[in-house]
């Protein structure tokens, strides 16, 4: 007889792992124990030779669907000749030394299953509509707990003690509820309630009916869900939608729905297999499709766009919003927040910030410990992994593997800010925590991270920031750094856009590459606002900017990413056309456009930029598609819509030598000519941006050997310009980088940052 002891690392908490090492050790034949502790998972297994190999096998490639081996050590053990095997409680043993983090990974909230789904629609079953119900495979996870190891009473499940049915089911190896943390059940779970301004408080069934009467009279609902809030209505119904835009002060962002099925989805939208798969995973994201004609929605849902975001009803309490009389074809569920705050996590902190847009509330007992926004998908097609746009519930906080040794501390950046910390080979991101730009997310930005560093048990070695020296992230992480007298790593943003791509694909350091960052503005190392960059990344570790779209004046600097017609003045100006009233500038009223022509001409608050993100503003300007943008990006989204057939790219001239400029006056002069015609200029824009990064690409593996090509930066979640470029890259034989589990947006900066930082000082 052999006996081993195997500590095993990874997602393997609260995934159903030892449930599943009892059941392969039984079938084996072998007996011992296996318990959490503060690392994973330790097991102590004794049989024959052949047994043992057999299930060391079954616990590589066998493993529950959740789980994510990391590692597996094992050691030899004198045999103790001891009969069964057990599930021990979990223990401190084997906890490593203070700050090493060497935690157990949290595992992420995961979307109901189809067997407890099967049992809430029983009216048979005993848990038939409990808004509560999971088992080891779904259910909450990461919102819920507070410390490690991940076992009930150190999540917010400890407030309610098991009623005897779940305890035995909990006790039972034999159950699908076998050490399921978050088990309960109607007599002793959480419980519904329902609060308005003017009846008495509901309970149970008799909550969840007043909601969905509330949304079927067109009323605005607020809801706790499992990682915050959301605000609900009916979108078929265009008053309560219009209702909600004034409300939250949300003029004409698209608003995410929730369906019942993938078949509810393709009665409002054109659905690829891959975004069938997208909307059907664990994860239960919202994804982004194209909204069909015949649509059976409110137009007011995603005004000017032809893409929204959906995702199926993931928890028991969603689908029972469906499944209570009305059959919504599809309900508004946007996040529970006002404009430019974080998402309200408690019932109190609810009822206070959203009294004035819910007309009522739908509330449940238990603590959400951890809050997390919905994730935001897109599926890039060819059977490709999907790419995450927003970060958050479902994915966090699973660690994203890279080739980083040192713990770092990367603040992030300022708009759809994250952060990230770095421990033994992977990368740890914090959700999704908005617009860093107030003391509310500021104060909601320091809570997370205080949580972070206590549930991975981690310290820091190493900072980093961004250089603009304004951002609520670069302050925060300048004063955690002197704190600790950490060395303080300030990291350009659109550096920091490319080595997200090359940490998430293991970039080995074997070759150049070109990378590619397409963005709003991002502070440059001379001053200037980028925006439209190309690096070569040497396997030495430097870093060269090879080109860079030539720089043009952006009055009123971050006014313009709103007031979208100045950057097209500006270019106007450039090109010595600034009395030419063309596309949507003619909707300015003239004494606006001279003030700002006289801002361009003394140079006052009149920063330059490379930004491809103005451009694609001015572009829009120029087509006639609206001076004038109320969300980010709105005015590239609305150019994107406008694309026609049309494939004969503008003119693209860049300077000689490194680093180059892009030349944009031939390019302006040809859409002053097409001013007007939407569809044309918009699909002659496109087709020239994807031809430019071709031709620096081409001059790029002349000049410096490159032969793969990484595209990051907001610009790239569009779709066409994406899409088009990797095409012709592609057909002149370069392989290309995208982002995919990480936004290719601000969201992925932080883990940019890490990846630099780490690589900074191993090259140093």
């Amino acid at each position: 007889m052999i006996r081993r002891h195997l500590t095993v690392t990874g997602t393997v908490q609260g995934v159903g792992f030892r449930p599943f090492v009892y059941g392969q050790a039984t079938r084996h034949g072998l007996s011992g124990w296996v318990l959490n502790n503060g690392d994973g998972v330790e097991i102590e297994a004794e049989g024959d030779a052949g047994a043992l190999e057999r299930f060391a096998q079954a616990l590589r490639h066998e493993c529950p669907a959740l789980a994510r081996i990391a590692g597996i050590s094992v050691c030899e053990r004198v045999p103790r000749g001891e009969r069964g095997f057990r599930i021990l409680a979990s223990s401190g043993t084997g906890v490593p030394a203070r700050g090493s983090g060497g935690r157990a990974a949290i595992p992420p909230d995961v979307a109901m299953c189809a067997k407890c789904e099967r049992e809430l629609l029983d009216p048979a079953d005993r848990r038939h509509r409990y808004p509560f119900i999971n088992c080891t495979q779904c259910g909450p996870r990461f919102t819920i707990v507070e410390e490690v190891p991940y076992d009930r009473p150190n999540t917010t499940m400890r407030a309610f003690a098991m009623c005897e049915r779940c305890a035995a089911e909990y006790c039972d190896p034999a159950n699908r509820r076998f050490h399921a943390e978050p088990i309960a059940c109607p007599v002793c779970g959480p419980t519904l309630s329902w609060r308005d301004a003017a009846g008495r408080p509901l309970h149970g069934e008799a909550a969840l009916q007043r909601a969905v009467q509330l949304l079927t009279a067109g009323g605005i609902l607020a809801l706790k869900g499992l990682g915050g809030f959301h605000i609900a209505c009916d979108a078929t119904n265009a008053e309560a939608v219009r209702r909600l835009r004034v409300r939250k002060d949300r003029p004409a962002k698209p608003f995410a729905l929730m369906v019942r099925s993938v078949a509810d989805v393709e009665r409002c939208a054109h659905v690829s297999e891959d975004e069938r798969r997208t909307l059907d995973a664990p994860q239960r994201p919202i994804v982004l499709v194209r909204k069909r004609a015949e649509a059976p929605l409110a137009a007011e849902v995603a005004p000017g766009v032809p893409d929204f975001g959906v995702m199926l009803a993931y928890t028991p309490l969603h689908v029972l919003l469906f499944e209570t009389g009305v059959r919504f074809p599809a309900l508004v569920m946007t996040s529970g927040n006002r404009r430019d705050e974080p998402l309200a996590g408690t019932n109190a902190e609810a009822q206070e910030r959203l009294a004035d847009i819910a007309d009522g509330f739908l509330l449940h007992d238990r603590e959400i410990h951890n809050r997390a926004d919905d994730s935001i998908v897109r599926a890039v097609g060819n059977g490709c992994v999907a790419q995450v746009i927003r970060r958050a519930r479902g994915f966090v906080p699973e660690a994203i593997p890279a080739d980083v040794e040192q713990c770092v501390f990367a603040a992030g950046a300022e708009l759809k800010s994250t952060f990230a910390l770095s421990r033994r080979g992977e990368a740890v991101l914090s959700p999704y925590l908005g617009d860093l730009d107030d003391e509310r997310t500021l104060s909601f930005y320091a809570e997370t991270f205080e949580k972070y560093l206590r549930l991975l048990d981690l310290r820091p070695e190493a900072v980093a920031c961004d250089l603009h020296p304004d951002y609520l992230s670069a302050r925060f992480a300048e004063d955690y750094a002197r704190r600790d007298g950490l060395t303080l790593h300030r990291v350009q943003h659109h550096e920091a856009h490319v080595g997200s791509i090359l940490a998430e694909h293991r970039w080995q350091s074997k070759e150049p590459v070109l990378g590619v960052a397409f963005d709003g503005t991002g502070l440059g190392s001379d001053g200037a606002l980028w925006g439209g960059e190309f690096f070569v990344f040497q396997p030495s570790g430097a870093i060269r900017r090879v080109a860079h779209l030539q720089y043009f004046p952006l009055p009123g600097g971050d006014v313009a990413a709103r007031e979208v017609w100045r950057a097209a003045l500006s270019l106007l100006c450039h090109c010595g056309m600034a009395d030419r009233a063309v596309g949507s500038m003619a909707e300015v009223p003239e004494e606006q456009r001279a003030a700002v022509r006289w801002i361009i001409e003394s140079g006052a608050n009149c920063p330059p930029t490379s930004s491809m993100g103005r451009l694609f503003d001015a572009a829009a300007v120029l087509a006639g598609l609206g001076p004038a943008a109320d969300y980010e990006a709105e005015a590239a989204m609305r150019l994107e819509a406008a694309c026609g057939e049309e494939t004969a790219p503008y003119p693209c001239a860049l300077t000689e030598g490194w680093p180059a400029d892009v030349l944009l006056e031939p390019l302006v002069r040809e859409m002053v000519a097409d001013a007007g015609q939407p569809a044309r200029l918009a699909a002659r824009f496109h087709a020239w941006a994807a031809e430019m990064i071709v031709r620096i690409a081409e001059r790029a593996r002349q000049e410096e050997g490159t032969r793969v090509v990484g595209l990051s930066g907001g610009v790239f979640q569009n779709r066409v310009l994406t899409e088009l470029t990797r095409e012709k890259l592609g057909a002149r034989g370069f392989s290309v980088l995208l982002n995919h589990l990480v936004p290719p947006n601000d969201g992925g900066i932080s883990l940019g940052q890490v990846w630099l930082a780490a690589r900074t000082r191993k090259v140093g």
